[in-house]
């Protein structure tokens, strides 16, 4: 994450994100739209982590969600436990975390 001080941006670590022992790297986020200290990452590996920035050592849950790259996160604004990820494969992701369940669209079936 990045702050503005200034006229500096500095970089701080929200948290790091392993696989036993592996560094994976998080290339997306997306925060909760009404609890602020919650959010998803989405890593190059495929893996989405939900975790909060009360707890900088540990995620709350992870999933195995794409085969590829999960490249943007969007959680919906209407319901608090629903949001879509998209992958470098053209794949898409409904995701409901109260029921753990997901929902895949190729993006070429959006047209």
């Amino acid at each position: 994450m990045w702050t503005l001080s200034k006229n500096d941006l500095l970089p701080s670590t929200l948290l790091e994100l392993k696989e036993d022992e592996k560094h994976l790297s998080g290339i997306s986020i997306d925060f909760h739209p009404t609890e602020k200290e919650k959010y998803i990452c989405g890593t190059e590996e495929g893996k989405l982590f939900k975790c909060s920035t009360k707890y900088s050592s540990q995620y709350l849950d992870e999933f195995k969600a794409h085969d590829g790259a999960i490249m943007s996160i969007k959680w919906n604004q209407f319901h608090p436990d629903v949001f879509a990820t998209s992958s470098q494969v053209n794949f898409i992701l409904l995701c409901f975390l109260n029921i753990k369940y997901f929902l895949g669209l190729e993006s070429k079936d959006l047209e």
